[in-house]
């Protein structure tokens, strides 16, 4: 058995090839800092790229741990990955694997133009309808957040 095709492990930067690990993975993972441990947390997403720049939507309730460490610090890592198990004659278990990381600045959306823009690129990366407009009510349970990706960088264990 060849152990290089095993462990072989491809790293990309190319903002098309990080923006299609974005649109294939299902969740992102935040990680805020926090006294004493990174505090990570879970969340639906969607991301776009404008003028060259990545940027990741995400929403939240209004209240919350991760309210609080955003305002205390706006500066946050994230992970997103996807993987598929992959048929071998030469192993046991293959799994083709892609991930992205980076690092970046949140912004609360405020504007109602933005919000709604933000909204429906995260509905529209999990399938589902975006209107033109949503009720305030919505925009008072939830906050819009703008991830604006500083650094990021990929990996992947190819077929």
């Amino acid at each position: 058995m060849d152990d290089r095709m095993i462990h072989e492990i491809h790293r990309f930067q190319d903002t098309p090839a990080l923006m299609e690990v974005l649109e294939r993975s299902q969740v992102l993972h935040l990680a805020f800092t926090d006294e004493a441990y990174p505090y990570v947390i879970p969340l639906n997403y969607g991301a776009v790229c404008e003028d060259g720049q990545i940027v990741i939507y995400l929403h939240w309730a209004s209240l919350g741990r991760k309210l609080e460490l955003y305002r205390s610090h706006p500066e946050v890592g994230f992970s997103a990955s996807w993987f598929q198990e992959t048929e071998s004659p030469k192993v046991h278990c293959v799994m083709r694997y892609q991930s992205v990381v980076g690092g970046g600045v949140l912004s609360e959306v405020v504007t109602e133009e933005e919000k709604v823009k933000g909204l429906n690129i995260l509905l529209a990366h999990y399938g589902k309808r975006q209107l033109a407009r949503y009720s305030e009510a919505l925009f008072k349970d939830i906050r819009i957040m703008k991830l604006s990706v500083v650094t990021i960088t990929g990996k992947e264990i190819p077929e």
